[in-house]
């Protein structure tokens, strides 16, 4: 997927976690085509949770509003994954912003630099929903 845009897209499936690779470059003309394509991902694959690794996507697409709408439009199978996404990014306001939106909707994200992190957390996760 993202073959005609600038991104490249690569998954895989480790213990009921979907993992989400995405490199390239997006653009503010690409990221819905991006965000389109990574919900067909979760539908097609039904993951427990899912990390979503942005660490080598150049470009940087939403702004607060953006992120708050984005965030309200997600269909009901998006919202109740748990979701960790791993990034380079250090922009400690947007990244609280962005999981207090999220929370405010009932979705479980969390932000990372380590990837190593983020699985842990996810199978954290995904041993709270096997106990359910």
């Amino acid at each position: 997927m993202g073959d005609d845009a600038n991104y490249k897209i690569w998954i895989s499936m480790k213990n009921d976690i979907l993992e989400i690779i995405i490199s390239g470059a997006l653009t503010k003309e690409t990221i819905d085509k991006l965000h389109n394509d990574v919900i067909g991902i979760l539908k097609k694959k039904s993951p427990k949770a899912v990390l979503c690794d942005i660490s080598c996507l150049t470009g940087r697409f939403d702004d607060f509003a953006d992120a708050f709408f984005r965030t309200r439009n997600l269909p009901k199978h998006v919202t109740i994954i748990p979701g960790a996404v791993v990034d380079t990014s250090d922009d400690i306001s947007f990244i609280s912003f962005y999981e207090t939106t999220a929370a405010n909707i009932g979705q479980n994200v969390k932000w990372f630099n380590d990837v190593k992190e983020a699985r842990n957390w996810l199978k954290s996760k995904v041993k709270e929903i096997g106990k359910k």
